[in-house]
């Protein structure tokens, strides 16, 4: 009776070990605090609106000019308007960022992501709605000159060339257009988008870190086994 008794004080502690990825938020600076549901209609960013790390506001502040209103002085358009096609894609990246609880697993410092699997099919189609558009460097995150209070080609940057010539594919615009954010992930069971149908459940739940290093807040089901045993040997 002893023994079953501990099996049974040792069960919840299990199904806590299996809740390795919990919900969380990117400390970014229009971050919520904790992820939630969304009452309000979104604009932008419908595909969270189920549980989001972001506000209406912000969603609206996407929908209304990009974003423009979030980052001072950074803007989408240093080599002319982009397409509506590939400004979607940039919309959806934005809305991915500031509103997928999935993405804290990912998270490098508290408010920046590393090596976040975006499936091959996904980065595809992104490559297809931009490649004819330009831009004036490759990695959006670092290659830009912020000069006046405001993010300019560099002065030594090629003249704007469209995405094909910078990224050459797909792979390379997944791989090089936010740094190390991203990576073109073959492995369609393990990948996440940016955007996915709202009335269904986020696909990027179940997508897991290849690092043994993830960040998770659990208890190691090995060392729950152990316990559990260390405890028979006390009672017998």
């Amino acid at each position: 009776m002893k023994i079953f008794s501990i099996f049974i004080c040792l069960i919840p502690f299990v199904f806590v070990g299996c809740d390795e990825y919990p919900d969380k938020c990117l400390d970014g600076p229009y971050h919520r605090d904790e992820p939630a549901p969304e009452t309000k209609e979104y604009k932008a960013c419908k595909s969270f609106a189920r549980m989001t790390c972001c506000t209406v506001e912000l969603a609206d502040m996407i929908h209304r000019n990009n974003a423009k209103e979030l980052y001072k002085g950074f803007h989408w358009e240093w080599c002319g308007t982009l397409s509506e096609s590939c400004q979607q894609f940039l919309r959806d990246e934005e809305c991915f960022y500031q509103c997928e609880p999935q993405l804290w697993r990912f998270k490098k410092t508290n408010s920046t992501i590393a090596n976040v699997p975006i499936c091959s099919s996904y980065c595809d189609d992104w490559f297809k709605a931009c490649k004819n558009d330009k831009t004036c460097v490759v990695n959006w995150l670092s290659d830009f000159k912020y000069s006046n209070s405001s993010y300019q080609c560099p002065d030594n940057s090629a003249q704007c060339r469209t995405f094909e010539e910078v990224y050459k594919d797909s792979k390379g615009l997944c791989n090089k257009m936010w740094g190390e954010a991203f990576f073109y992930e073959t492995n369609e069971e393990n990948c996440m988008k940016f955007h996915y149908d709202p009335l269904k459940e986020d696909p990027n739940k179940n997508v897991r870190p290849k690092s043994s290093t993830a960040n998770t807040t659990s208890t190691p089901i090995a060392s729950i086994v152990i316990l559990f045993i260390l405890s028979l040997k006390v009672v017998l």
